[in-house]
């Protein structure tokens, strides 16, 4: 069963890999708010899905360490997502 996983996505990986798609607007705006938002922010954006309160709590945990890297290195984050982002857009 260990073996399934990474043979489906090696599958998807060379089956797709010509998909061209945008980027779900709500996904981007969570990802920098993840990234570059404050926590409250993030928060109210989770619960807005209805998400399970476990799921968001997983979440604000991993947004404490997220909180904690450099503002350079949170910045050359942005950069790749931007870069990511336009690229899908080609």
């Amino acid at each position: 069963m260990k073996g399934l996983v990474p043979l489906v996505l090696v599958l998807l990986g060379l089956c797709f890999y010509e998909a061209n798609a945008l980027v779900c607007p709500s996904l981007v705006f969570e990802s920098y708010t993840f990234i570059t938002g404050p926590s409250l922010a993030l928060r109210l954006q989770l619960e807005s899905y209805n998400a399970p309160k476990e799921a968001v709590e997983a979440k604000m945990e991993v947004k404490k360490c997220i909180d904690d890297i450099s503002f350079v290195k949170k910045k050359y984050i942005e950069e790749v997502m931007v870069s990511a982002q336009s690229d899908s857009k080609e």
